[in-house]
C-alpha cells in the first residue's frame, strides 16, 4: 500500500507539472494573439 501511495503522489505531481506547462504555453499564445490583433487593428485604421 505505501508503494502505491508513493507512485500515486509521483503521478499526480507529474500531471500537475504537465498542466502548469500547458497553462503557461496557453498564456504565451494568448499574448501573441493579443499583440497581433492590436497590430492588425492599428494598421486597419
Amino acid at each position: 500500500m505505501p508503494g502505491s501511495l508513493g507512485r500515486l503522489n509521483i503521478q499526480l505531481t507529474l500531471e500537475q507539472v504537465k498542466f502548469q506547462q500547458a497553462l503557461e504555453q496557453l498564456g504565451q499564445q494568448i499574448q501573441r494573439f493579443s499583440h497581433q490583433f492590436q497590430v492588425n487593428f492599428d494598421s486597419a485604421r
